[in-house]
């Protein structure tokens, strides 16, 4: 049985791959939580209300998650 990816490969992934994009426009994604296949999520800067937030989160970072962990049925989950 595989196990599934961890809390700070997870944060890892996140870090290399979305947040570069995200700081360029003033935001950053925090990596709270892994537990249950939930990602818990905090959105910071210009994330933090964006319209477009639900957007980098469809497709940004459950893609990345997708793509990294195709096993891995991850949700995301933003937490104030």
């Amino acid at each position: 049985m595989r196990a599934l990816p961890n809390l700070k490969q997870l944060k890892k992934s996140i870090d290399e791959k979305i947040n570069p994009y995200a700081a360029m426009h003033g935001g950053e994604i925090e990596v709270v939580e892994f537990k249950d296949n939930i990602l818990q999520v905090r959105l910071h800067g210009t994330c933090n209300g964006c319209a477009l937030s639900s957007v980098t989160l469809e497709h940004g970072v459950q893609e990345m998650l997708f793509q990294e962990f195709p096993e891995d049925d991850i949700e995301l989950q933003v937490v104030p």
